[in-house]
Protein backbone atom coordinates (compact mmCIF):
# COMPACT_ATOMS: atom_id res chain seq x y z
CA UNK A 1 0.00 0.00 0.00
CA UNK A 2 3.10 2.47 0.72
CA UNK A 3 4.53 1.64 -2.28
CA UNK A 4 1.64 2.20 -4.36
CA UNK A 5 0.95 5.59 -2.95
CA UNK A 6 4.55 6.60 -3.48
CA UNK A 7 4.05 5.73 -7.15
CA UNK A 8 1.34 7.37 -7.34
CA UNK A 9 2.98 10.85 -5.77
CA UNK A 10 5.53 10.37 -8.67
CA UNK A 11 3.55 10.01 -11.43
CA UNK A 12 0.31 12.04 -10.94
CA UNK A 13 1.51 15.16 -12.43
CA UNK A 14 2.09 15.68 -16.34
CA UNK A 15 5.38 16.30 -17.12
CA UNK A 16 5.99 19.81 -19.24
CA UNK A 17 9.76 20.78 -18.41
CA UNK A 18 10.15 20.27 -22.69
CA UNK A 19 7.70 23.28 -22.75
CA UNK A 20 8.82 26.61 -23.33
CA UNK A 21 6.08 28.36 -22.15
CA UNK A 22 5.04 26.91 -18.38
CA UNK A 23 1.81 27.07 -17.17
CA UNK A 24 1.20 28.23 -13.66
CA UNK A 25 0.05 24.95 -12.20
CA UNK A 26 0.42 21.25 -12.88
CA UNK A 27 -1.69 19.02 -14.49
CA UNK A 28 -2.52 15.61 -14.03
CA UNK A 29 -1.52 13.17 -16.16
CA UNK A 30 -5.15 11.70 -16.17
CA UNK A 31 -6.65 14.62 -17.12
CA UNK A 32 -4.35 15.07 -20.58
CA UNK A 33 -3.06 11.57 -21.45
CA UNK A 34 -4.09 10.46 -24.38
CA UNK A 35 -3.37 6.80 -25.43
CA UNK A 36 -0.27 5.86 -27.31
CA UNK A 37 -0.73 3.84 -30.30
CA UNK A 38 2.22 1.30 -30.92
CA UNK A 39 2.73 -0.73 -34.11
CA UNK A 40 5.25 -4.24 -34.76
CA UNK A 41 8.53 -2.75 -36.27
CA UNK A 42 11.98 -4.06 -37.12
CA UNK A 43 14.56 -1.73 -35.34
CA UNK A 44 16.41 -0.09 -38.72
CA UNK A 45 12.92 1.11 -39.79
CA UNK A 46 11.87 2.93 -36.91
CA UNK A 47 12.36 6.82 -37.62
CA UNK A 48 14.16 9.12 -35.32
CA UNK A 49 12.61 11.70 -36.67
CA UNK A 50 10.34 13.39 -34.24
CA UNK A 51 8.46 15.70 -37.15
CA UNK A 52 8.11 12.55 -39.47
CA UNK A 53 3.62 12.44 -39.36
CA UNK A 54 3.63 10.48 -42.76
CA UNK A 55 -0.22 9.50 -43.42
CA UNK A 56 1.54 6.11 -44.88
CA UNK A 57 3.28 5.46 -40.98
CA UNK A 58 -0.23 5.86 -39.31
CA UNK A 59 -1.92 2.47 -40.81
CA UNK A 60 -4.50 0.41 -39.25
CA UNK A 61 -2.80 -2.07 -37.69
CA UNK A 62 -1.57 -0.29 -34.60
CA UNK A 63 -2.73 -0.47 -31.20
CA UNK A 64 -2.40 0.99 -27.37
CA UNK A 65 0.20 -1.01 -24.99
CA UNK A 66 -2.23 -3.17 -23.24
CA UNK A 67 -3.25 -4.99 -26.27
CA UNK A 68 0.11 -6.38 -26.95
CA UNK A 69 -0.27 -7.88 -23.14
CA UNK A 70 -2.81 -10.43 -24.47
CA UNK A 71 -2.17 -13.30 -27.45
CA UNK A 72 -2.99 -11.48 -30.82
CA UNK A 73 -5.55 -9.21 -28.78
CA UNK A 74 -7.57 -12.39 -26.89
CA UNK A 75 -8.16 -11.63 -23.71
CA UNK A 76 -6.02 -14.28 -21.63
CA UNK A 77 -2.84 -11.98 -20.24
CA UNK A 78 0.63 -12.61 -21.26
CA UNK A 79 3.93 -11.24 -20.06
CA UNK A 80 5.45 -9.77 -23.15
CA UNK A 81 9.20 -8.53 -23.50
CA UNK A 82 8.86 -5.43 -25.38
CA UNK A 83 10.97 -2.74 -26.57
CA UNK A 84 9.40 0.77 -28.02
CA UNK A 85 10.91 2.90 -29.96
CA UNK A 86 10.07 6.53 -30.71
CA UNK A 87 12.12 9.53 -31.60
CA UNK A 88 12.79 12.43 -28.40
CA UNK A 89 9.15 14.09 -27.65
CA UNK A 90 6.95 11.20 -28.80
CA UNK A 91 5.59 10.39 -25.29
CA UNK A 92 7.29 7.12 -24.51
CA UNK A 93 8.59 8.29 -21.27
CA UNK A 94 4.52 9.48 -20.07
CA UNK A 95 3.58 6.08 -21.44
CA UNK A 96 5.34 4.47 -18.53
CA UNK A 97 4.48 6.83 -16.33
CA UNK A 98 1.09 6.25 -17.38
CA UNK A 99 1.05 2.81 -17.21
CA UNK A 100 2.43 2.74 -13.52
CA UNK A 101 -0.03 5.30 -11.91
CA UNK A 102 -2.98 3.26 -13.86
CA UNK A 103 -1.38 -0.34 -12.04
CA UNK A 104 -1.48 1.41 -8.93
CA UNK A 105 -5.43 2.55 -9.56
CA UNK A 106 -8.59 0.91 -8.13
CA UNK A 107 -10.45 2.41 -11.98
CA UNK A 108 -9.18 1.30 -14.65
CA UNK A 109 -9.11 2.09 -18.80
CA UNK A 110 -11.61 -0.13 -20.26
CA UNK A 111 -8.38 -2.05 -22.55
CA UNK A 112 -7.09 -2.54 -18.99
CA UNK A 113 -10.53 -3.65 -17.47
CA UNK A 114 -10.41 -6.29 -20.65
CA UNK A 115 -7.30 -7.72 -19.71
CA UNK A 116 -7.78 -8.09 -15.96
CA UNK A 117 -4.14 -7.21 -15.76
CA UNK A 118 -3.14 -7.62 -11.99
CA UNK A 119 0.66 -6.69 -11.49
CA UNK A 120 2.64 -4.89 -9.67
CA UNK A 121 4.39 -1.85 -11.82
CA UNK A 122 8.28 -1.29 -11.51
CA UNK A 123 9.03 1.70 -13.10
CA UNK A 124 13.10 2.49 -12.77
CA UNK A 125 15.13 4.99 -15.20
CA UNK A 126 18.36 3.87 -16.81
CA UNK A 127 20.21 7.24 -15.88
CA UNK A 128 19.68 6.73 -12.38
CA UNK A 129 21.12 3.21 -12.36
CA UNK A 130 23.84 3.11 -15.00
CA UNK A 131 27.24 3.55 -12.85
CA UNK A 132 25.02 1.07 -10.05
CA UNK A 133 25.08 -1.78 -13.25
CA UNK A 134 28.47 -0.86 -14.60
CA UNK A 135 30.34 -1.12 -11.38
CA UNK A 136 28.34 -4.00 -9.98
CA UNK A 137 27.56 -5.81 -13.37
CA UNK A 138 25.94 -9.23 -11.45
CA UNK A 139 23.41 -6.76 -9.46
CA UNK A 140 19.79 -7.88 -10.37
CA UNK A 141 17.03 -5.95 -10.84
CA UNK A 142 15.48 -6.17 -7.04
CA UNK A 143 18.25 -4.64 -5.39
CA UNK A 144 18.06 -1.71 -7.60
CA UNK A 145 14.67 -1.04 -6.83
CA UNK A 146 14.94 -1.73 -3.20
CA UNK A 147 17.38 1.03 -2.64
CA UNK A 148 14.92 3.29 -5.28
CA UNK A 149 12.37 2.88 -2.76
CA UNK A 150 14.41 3.43 0.35
CA UNK A 151 15.43 6.97 -0.57
CA UNK A 152 11.90 7.89 -0.01
CA UNK A 153 12.07 6.44 3.46
CA UNK A 154 9.77 3.55 2.60
CA UNK A 155 10.49 0.32 4.33
CA UNK A 156 11.46 -2.72 1.91
CA UNK A 157 11.60 -6.50 3.77
CA UNK A 158 14.85 -8.11 2.24
CA UNK A 159 13.48 -10.12 -0.56
CA UNK A 160 10.44 -8.27 -1.34
CA UNK A 161 10.69 -7.57 -4.86
CA UNK A 162 12.96 -10.60 -5.51
CA UNK A 163 10.19 -12.78 -4.57
CA UNK A 164 7.33 -11.06 -6.36
CA UNK A 165 9.48 -11.13 -9.50
CA UNK A 166 10.11 -14.82 -9.02
CA UNK A 167 6.33 -15.85 -8.95
CA UNK A 168 5.91 -13.10 -11.88
CA UNK A 169 3.82 -10.42 -10.38
CA UNK A 170 5.80 -7.44 -12.09
CA UNK A 171 5.37 -5.38 -14.58
CA UNK A 172 9.51 -3.95 -15.33
CA UNK A 173 8.84 -0.87 -16.84
CA UNK A 174 12.51 0.64 -17.95
CA UNK A 175 13.12 4.03 -19.44
CA UNK A 176 16.14 5.44 -21.60
CA UNK A 177 18.12 2.51 -22.92
CA UNK A 178 19.20 5.19 -25.45
CA UNK A 179 20.26 7.80 -22.55
CA UNK A 180 23.49 5.72 -21.91
CA UNK A 181 25.72 7.50 -24.21
CA UNK A 182 29.13 5.55 -24.52
CA UNK A 183 28.44 2.27 -26.50
CA UNK A 184 30.70 0.31 -24.92
CA UNK A 185 28.68 1.51 -21.61
CA UNK A 186 25.34 0.35 -23.77
CA UNK A 187 27.05 -2.69 -24.54
CA UNK A 188 27.03 -4.12 -20.98
CA UNK A 189 23.90 -2.16 -19.76
CA UNK A 190 21.89 -4.62 -22.61
CA UNK A 191 23.96 -8.09 -21.57
CA UNK A 192 22.41 -6.83 -18.17
CA UNK A 193 18.71 -5.89 -19.17
CA UNK A 194 19.07 -9.96 -21.13
CA UNK A 195 20.24 -11.56 -17.57
CA UNK A 196 17.11 -10.08 -15.75
CA UNK A 197 14.83 -11.05 -18.75
CA UNK A 198 16.04 -14.48 -18.52
CA UNK A 199 16.30 -14.46 -14.56
CA UNK A 200 12.62 -13.07 -14.16
CA UNK A 201 11.20 -14.45 -17.12
CA UNK A 202 7.27 -15.01 -15.79
CA UNK A 203 7.32 -11.19 -15.59
CA UNK A 204 6.73 -8.56 -18.18
CA UNK A 205 9.10 -6.38 -19.53
CA UNK A 206 8.51 -2.98 -21.27
CA UNK A 207 11.77 -0.79 -22.41
CA UNK A 208 11.75 2.28 -24.04
CA UNK A 209 14.60 3.72 -26.51
CA UNK A 210 15.45 6.17 -29.09
CA UNK A 211 15.72 4.04 -32.61
CA UNK A 212 19.46 5.40 -33.35
CA UNK A 213 20.27 3.83 -30.05
CA UNK A 214 18.59 0.76 -30.09
CA UNK A 215 19.65 -0.29 -33.53
CA UNK A 216 23.39 -0.05 -32.36
CA UNK A 217 23.14 -2.54 -29.21
CA UNK A 218 19.69 -4.42 -29.93
CA UNK A 219 18.44 -6.72 -26.98
CA UNK A 220 18.08 -10.32 -27.58
CA UNK A 221 14.32 -12.27 -27.29
CA UNK A 222 12.37 -8.73 -27.62
CA UNK A 223 9.71 -7.89 -29.73
CA UNK A 224 9.99 -4.05 -31.24
CA UNK A 225 7.20 -1.85 -30.89
CA UNK A 226 7.55 1.81 -32.93
CA UNK A 227 5.01 4.98 -31.22
CA UNK A 228 2.66 6.29 -33.94
CA UNK A 229 2.37 9.58 -34.42
CA UNK A 230 -1.22 10.67 -33.40
CA UNK A 231 -3.92 10.96 -35.71
CA UNK A 232 -6.00 14.47 -36.26
CA UNK A 233 -8.45 13.01 -33.84
CA UNK A 234 -5.97 11.91 -31.05
CA UNK A 235 -4.89 15.39 -32.02
CA UNK A 236 -8.24 17.37 -31.45
CA UNK A 237 -8.77 15.08 -28.16
CA UNK A 238 -5.94 15.65 -26.81
CA UNK A 239 -6.26 19.97 -27.19
CA UNK A 240 -9.84 19.14 -25.54
CA UNK A 241 -8.15 17.87 -22.59
CA UNK A 242 -5.45 20.13 -22.07
CA UNK A 243 -8.18 23.05 -22.30
CA UNK A 244 -10.33 21.14 -19.76
CA UNK A 245 -7.31 20.48 -17.32
CA UNK A 246 -6.55 24.21 -17.25
CA UNK A 247 -9.50 25.77 -17.02
CA UNK A 248 -10.63 23.85 -14.33
CA UNK A 249 -7.72 24.39 -11.81
CA UNK A 250 -7.63 27.95 -13.00
CA UNK A 251 -10.94 28.10 -11.53
CA UNK A 252 -10.90 25.61 -8.92
CA UNK A 253 -13.94 23.81 -10.09
CA UNK A 254 -15.87 21.94 -12.74
CA UNK A 255 -19.03 23.42 -14.06
CA UNK A 256 -20.78 23.96 -17.59
CA UNK A 257 -19.39 27.36 -17.23
CA UNK A 258 -15.65 26.49 -17.35
CA UNK A 259 -16.38 23.43 -19.44
CA UNK A 260 -17.66 26.10 -22.06
CA UNK A 261 -14.60 28.33 -21.59
CA UNK A 262 -12.77 25.16 -22.04
CA UNK A 263 -14.16 24.10 -25.48
CA UNK A 264 -14.27 27.65 -26.69
CA UNK A 265 -10.66 28.12 -26.47
CA UNK A 266 -10.22 24.66 -27.75
CA UNK A 267 -12.16 24.95 -30.66
CA UNK A 268 -10.35 28.20 -31.47
CA UNK A 269 -6.79 26.56 -31.44
CA UNK A 270 -7.96 24.20 -33.40
CA UNK A 271 -9.60 25.98 -36.00
CA UNK A 272 -6.46 28.04 -36.51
Amino acid sequence: KQYFTLLRYQNRDFDIKGLSTQPDHALELEQVFIELKLQSQVAHKATSDPLQNSPSRIKTDNHPIWWFFTLLGEEKAQNPKLVIVGPPGSGKTTLLRHMALLLTLSTKSEEHKKIKLKKIPVLLYFRDHIADILENPSIMLPALVESNIMKWDVPVSPEWFSRRMKKGACVILLDGLDEVADIQARRKIVTWLEKQILAYPKNAFIITSRPHGYKENPAAGVSILEVMPFNRSQIDHFVQKWYLANEIKSHASDDPGVRMTAKSGADDLLRR
